[in-house]
């Protein structure tokens, strides 16, 4: 898989075991994203908080990129849909599977 969309960004903190799992799963999965870690920088924590994470790592993924196997802003779905993009939390490579490239 080699993802080369824009726009993928993963919210990060040094310690953090899930965000270094994710990271690494992106890297030998070829995807491109951009990290921000949350301990550093404080707007983007403040805006991981706003949109109701309370646990890292976060993945935002354009709506362009993503295609969802999941029912999106239900209840037990593990992924948000705000604005333009989707959301979720932790270590989930089963949804970093269901990424396309844009067309």
């Amino acid at each position: 898989m080699k993802i080369m969309a824009k726009n993928i960004v993963l919210y990060g903190k040094k310690n953090c075991l899930q965000c270094k799992m994710m990271k690494k799963f992106f890297d030998e999965n070829s995807v491109i994203y951009d990290y921000i870690d949350i301990e550093e920088d404080s707007s983007a924590l403040q805006r991981v908080k706003e949109l109701g994470f309370s646990a890292a790592p976060v993945t935002e993924i354009p709506l362009t990129v993503m295609s969802l196997q999941y029912e999106v802003d239900k209840e037990k779905s593990p992924v948000k849909r705000i604005g333009d993009s989707y959301f979720f939390s932790g270590f989930r490579p089963d949804l970093v599977r269901s990424l396309k490239v844009p067309k």
